[in-house]
């Protein structure tokens, strides 16, 4: 590709400072450089890039930078050196731009002690016992994942879902998908573990694979299994591939956070609350505190 030809020299970047520790976390499965590192060569460190989708050696070297130090603290400090004279803005890849980016209206859902539907937010607190769910319509053909992540550490999946689809997360433009149930009726509920409950939606513009297969192998193991060392092997990894994803941009209706109905469609119709995803892939979470009644 003639955009790489005539590169010399080289540039290295070093993972800290040579008085400082380079750190690890157990959710992101590597490194916190080599875990910025690959979500920056997935795409993050081409953001600004004025619509290229071009990754230098700089945009990259500047996503990891700032991405370490926020995630250890200030305590890591990526380095760059030039050891051969080259050029920090040449480029080493490419990510896919699209001329438009790829919207979903989504709205995570949730009953209060007064049958008063609200959106679920980061901010909210539930019960034992309390409602959620779970509305999006995409405005172009797609697929979607969507996972949970109960307090204690136990991954289900709520989309793909057999019974709204044929089983993969293929979802059509502008038809609305209520989950648990079509007619937008029934709700997950709460079970008795308080703690906090993370819900991950995966937005793609092709199927992902990896992430069927992971959920696959998990579902089809025992009981026993899953609740032992290779379920939870597997469940980690499952969360290390979705975080590997860039964030969806997020735009929802300044009055999310007091808005109520008394449906959830006519709540869902009423808000306007949408992801936007402008490479390939992109994921968006909500976390929320569930406490004993």
């Amino acid at each position: 590709m003639s955009l790489f030809q005539g590169i010399r020299g080289r540039l290295g970047i070093a993972s800290s400072r040579p008085d400082q520790l380079s750190y690890e976390r157990p959710i992101f499965g590597n490194s916190v450089f080599t875990h910025f590192l690959l979500k920056g060569l997935r795409g993050e460190a081409s953001r600004g890039s004025s619509g290229s989708g071009v990754i230098t050696t700089r945009s990259l070297y500047d996503y990891v930078a700032k991405q370490t130090s926020e995630a250890t603290e200030g305590q890591q400090s990526p380095q760059i050196y030039n050891v051969g004279g080259g050029n920090d803005q040449a480029p080493i890849f490419v990510v896919p731009k699209f001329d438009q980016p790829l919207k979903i209206r989504v709205q995570f859902q949730c009953e209060d002690d007064e049958k008063k539907i609200r959106p679920l937010t980061n901010d909210s607190v539930l019960k034992s016992g309390q409602h959620v769910g779970i509305t999006f319509r995409p405005e172009d053909d797609c697929y979607v994942y969507i996972l949970w992540w109960d307090s204690i550490g136990n991954v289900g999946r709520l989309f793909p879902n057999p019974k709204l689809t044929e089983g993969t997360g293929r979802v059509k433009a502008n038809e609305t998908y209520w989950l648990p149930s079509m007619e937008g009726e029934r709700w997950y509920v709460l079970d008795d573990k308080p703690g906090e409950e993370t819900v991950y939606l995966v937005a793609s513009r092709a199927r992902n694979p990896k992430l069927e297969t992971l959920y696959d192998t998990l579902r089809n193991m025992s009981v026993a299994a899953r609740q032992g060392s290779e379920g939870k092997k597997i469940t980690g990894e499952l969360e290390r591939e979705i975080n590997l994803m860039g964030f969806a941009d997020y735009t929802a209706h300044k009055a999310a956070n007091s808005a109520s109905s008394a449906t959830r469609k006519s709540l869902f119709e009423s808000m306007s609350n949408e992801i936007k995803v402008s490479g390939a892939e992109a994921m968006y979470w909500v976390k929320f505190k569930h406490v004993s009644p």
